[in-house]
């Protein structure tokens, strides 16, 4: 870390931060009867991988490392339920600045699922803890196959304005290629083998 901390990167994001260790005696997690359908590794209930305490000594290293250089900031995945979420901003010593909350995207596209989504995260954080809004994420379906592009502005709309740091996937606000290949469709040039070539994110009117 201190390599790229040294060359001015800004920070780090965390993927799968809650199951960053696994258990001393490398033990199976035991199978999950209610996820027969389900790919890896929600078959089985992570009982011996997911927030272990030896997992939240190793976020709050990094973040210790990332506290030695100023203005640096450290994100990380969360996933599971929202009111696990709190713990994730540290308690004694702390851990992420930014734990990711998914609430939005896994939400329901209706007023009152919303409301609750976004009333059970926030009152899931600790009080001084800085909110974060994430829409997307590359293992996660991209929400454009659940709303139709005028919703995705009011998508947008919400996120910059509700208290709190957004994060938007870079392909979150398009349709994904297998959507359009099950739909019967294909856009020009693309071979159903062969995803569209990803563009890089605009983040000013220059090209």
């Amino acid at each position: 870390m201190r390599f790229w901390l040294d060359r001015g990167v800004d920070g780090f994001r965390v993927d799968a931060s809650a199951v960053l260790i696994k258990d001393d005696l490398l033990r199976d997690n035991p199978p999950n009867p209610q996820a027969k359908d389900k790919p890896p590794p929600q078959r089985h209930t992570p009982v011996f991988t997911d927030d272990r305490p030896e997992t939240m000594q190793c976020i709050e290293f990094i973040r210790e490392v990332i506290d030695g250089y100023p203005d640096r900031l450290l994100c990380g995945e969360v996933q599971g339920k929202t009111d696990r979420i709190g713990h994730f901003y540290g308690s004694e010593r702390p851990r992420l600045h930014l734990p990711l909350n998914f609430a939005l995207l896994d939400s329901q596209w209706d007023e009152l699922s919303l409301q609750a989504a976004i009333d059970a995260y926030l009152n899931a954080i600790p009080e001084d803890a800085w909110p974060v809004w994430v829409i997307g994420g590359h293992d996660k379906q991209r929400i454009a196959s659940k709303i139709d592009a005028a919703q995705m502005r009011v998508l947008a709309m919400l996120l910059m304005t509700l208290r709190g740091t957004p994060f938007f996937y870079m392909a979150a606000g398009r349709l994904p290629w297998r959507s359009w290949l099950a739909r019967g469709l294909r856009p020009a040039g693309i071979s159903p083998d062969i995803p569209r070539r990803r563009k890089r994110f605009r983040l000013s009117a220059r090209r």
